[in-house]
């Protein structure tokens, strides 16, 4: 799509309507994590790392929730009739309020000055939002010329007087740091830098800011409050957890179980960090329409763990109470390295995660690329 604003209804002229109404009635499959086969398998002459390991692996998957398609589906469509409730309220009180759907979901690192990426969730949440008001005549035609899809954001930076309104849509905000940046981005000349906009913020004139999204981490949350404006309402259905909620605190329940490890090339290297990858400001949630990101999510949940640990890891560092370091052995074996995945009955090639804005062959090299970077980094 070339034109950097366009109309509510000829937005809708480029849309595959028969296709997304085939979509949203598919059905919802049973998936869910076990730990069960992988432990039974699981070979490690240590039980101390056995044990360790499996501890974390537990408070993962006991954790982690699963979102069926059409939990999300329904979730999804409460909050569009929220947006909609919104967009006629303030078209009551002003006939003047204009509404602008930024469409464009960015990499703030790689492109942060206007790439669309229409393989994006932002951008597919968008789209489904436009199918379900004009196929369910949700607002009048007189209100639907008063709403445009938007790309550009020059534009959105001219938009200083209060009859203006940008919003968002997401399916999930996790760390909220990509959101965070985005609005930064759409919001502030290029001239800011971040230490001139915290510094200035309330002095800046921007527009009315909403994000509609069903699912939200209290992480992402709060980073968006934080590091954006006052004037952004963020709407939103639940809330899902995130490692670094006070009120459960799972990430320090992980790190209990950290153990030091010593690479081939005698560098020491943490088990939660590295072996897992698991930070601070990870989720814990599964939907079945996608597969989050490694910063998004931990990899174990949707990629498949090496079950031969003596082949990964030879050496470790164990701590004793008084802080004490002692060197421990992992017995080595020429096993070849077997790798299972926790996340079961998902379809063969995981088509069960393909939707209309991620093709089969992204997951395909994606996954590939997340087992051969597993073989890389720990063989």
């Amino acid at each position: 799509m070339d034109k950097k604003i366009i109309s509510f209804n000829d937005f809708a002229k480029s849309l595959n309507y028969k296709k997304l109404k085939t979509n949203l009635e598919r059905q919802d499959y049973d998936l869910k994590l076990d730990s069960t086969t992988f432990k039974d398998n699981f070979m490690c002459s240590d039980s101390y790392i056995k044990t360790k390991i499996f501890n974390i692996i537990d408070i993962i998957v006991e954790n982690t929730q699963i979102i069926k398609f059409s939990e999300f589906i329904t979730n999804l469509f409460e909050i569009f009739n929220k947006c909609i409730i919104m967009i006629n309220d303030k078209i009551k009180t002003d006939i003047k309020q204009k509404f602008y759907i930024y469409y464009s979901d960015y990499n703030s690192i790689m492109y942060p000055y206007g790439k669309i990426l229409s393989d994006k969730s932002n951008y597919w949440v968008s789209v489904l939002f436009n199918y379900y008001v004009l196929s369910n005549n949700k607002l009048d035609d007189e209100i639907l010329n008063n709403i445009f899809y938007i790309n550009d954001t020059y534009y959105i930076q001219q938009l200083k007087d209060n009859t203006s309104n940008i919003l968002f849509f997401d399916d999930c905000i996790y760390s909220g740091v990509q959101m965070a940046t985005n609005i930064y981005n759409l919001s502030i000349p290029k001239t800011y830098n971040f230490l001139n906009f915290f510094n200035n913020k309330k002095k800046l004139s921007i527009p009315n800011i909403y994000i509609y999204v069903p699912y939200i981490s209290k992480y992402g949350y709060n980073n968006i409050v934080k590091n954006t404006f006052d004037n952004i309402k963020i709407i939103y259905k639940n809330y899902i957890t995130n490692l670094s909620d006070d009120d459960c605190k799972l990430y320090n329940k992980i790190m209990l179980s950290d153990v030091d490890i010593i690479d081939n090339d005698k560098n020491i290297k943490s088990l939660v960090k590295h072996y897992f990858n698991i930070t601070k400001r990870h989720s814990l949630i599964i939907f079945e329409h996608k597969i989050a990101d490694n910063i998004s999510i931990p990899y174990l949940l949707y990629t498949k763990l090496p079950s031969n640990i003596n082949n990964i890891i030879g050496t470790y560092e164990e701590k004793d109470i008084t802080g004490n370091h002692s060197k421990k052995e992992i017995k080595l074996e020429n096993n070849k390295i077997e790798y299972m995945s926790l996340l079961q009955n998902c379809p063969e090639n995981n088509d069960c995660f393909i939707t209309d804005y991620k093709k089969k062959d992204y997951y395909d090299k994606y996954l590939k690329y997340k087992n051969k970077y597993l073989q890389l980094k720990y063989s």
